[in-house]
């Protein structure tokens, strides 16, 4: 606690924002587990749910678990009736005062010190963005080959050391943190992109972090800032992930043309497919011989 103390003099205040969609369990569960995080003297604490349930289902369980909350922290609910996950995470943006505005999704656990390490490492480095660890944690078994490749899949763990992210890495939606000046000129996640309900269109945090990185922000990997990923359900499936990485694809060339043209839009496309028969297809035969899940 003290050195983080130590470093906080720039920062007075922090919102967590869990933007949720109609899964009440999990949101109880992910709240729960914030109520138990470690107070950091000097800074004030908002964990803030924006419901984008147009029903506003999260009212009645934010309303209970505000009762008798964490003294060193306050639970605010906010409403975001147009559907999509870009269009939450802007209202958490708009409508909270945090120096730092940490995104969680509302199916994690957070450890105890997550909210000091998370502060430490931007007091420190001075990134423009960072995120945090999210070990998988599996609600149910797994298909095998998911298992197998559950660091590629469900996972971001780039080991235990806090170091800035460079190449083609990105941190995850999951466990996210941005210093409030880096919203200041209007960027926000594109509401072109994102979840909306069942469509697995992805990709707005991945698109704002290249932003970042293009207007020359630095992104850093804080590996003691641990959130606990639950997945269970149908992302238990190969069949799930199939889906989510070709939604993906679709999301990289939304991005690709909002940000290229067509021209750039199609350059990246070709580029990418060069990698089926060159890399894809030989791993997935060998993968098929061999029997590697």
């Amino acid at each position: 606690m003290s050195s983080t103390s130590a470093h906080t003099h720039e920062l007075a205040s922090v919102s967590a924002v869990i933007c949720s969609f109609r899964r009440l369990d999990m949101l109880r569960d992910t709240l729960v587990s914030l109520r138990s995080v470690h107070p950091i003297d000097g800074i004030a604490c908002e964990i803030v749910v924006v419901d984008n349930d147009p029903e506003q289902g999260a009212a009645p369980l934010v309303a209970r678990l505000q009762q008798g909350w964490a003294a060193h922290s306050t639970l605010r609910y906010l409403h975001e009736p147009q559907t999509g996950l870009s269009h939450a995470r802007n209202c958490g943006i708009e409508n909270t005062a945090g120096d730092i505005i940490a995104f969680l999704d509302d199916d994690i656990l957070v450890e105890a010190d997550w909210l000091q390490q998370l502060v430490h490492c931007f007091v420190t480095t001075g990134a423009e963005c960072v995120g945090g660890r999210a070990p998988v944690c599996w609600e149910d078994e797994p298909d095998p080959s998911v298992r197998a490749c559950q660091d590629h899949l469900a996972s971001f763990d780039l080991g235990d050391t806090a170091h800035e992210i460079l190449g083609p890495a990105q941190p995850i939606g999951a466990n996210l943190a941005f210093p409030r000046r880096v919203f200041a000129d209007g960027l926000r996640f594109a509401t072109n992109l994102g979840r909306i309900g069942g469509l697995l269109l992805s990709g707005e945090d991945t698109e704002l972090v290249e932003a970042i990185r293009i207007r020359g922000g630095r992104v850093w990997y804080c590996a003691s800032a641990v959130v606990h990923h639950r997945i269970g359900g149908n992302r238990l499936t190969r069949k799930f992930y199939v889906q989510r990485h070709y939604w993906f694809g679709v999301s990289r060339s939304v991005m690709d043309r909002a940000r290229g043209g067509l021209t750039y839009q199609l350059t990246r496309a070709l580029g990418g497919a060069l990698f089926l028969p060159v890399v894809h297809i030989p791993a997935w035969l060998w993968a098929s011989v061999t029997g590697d899940a």
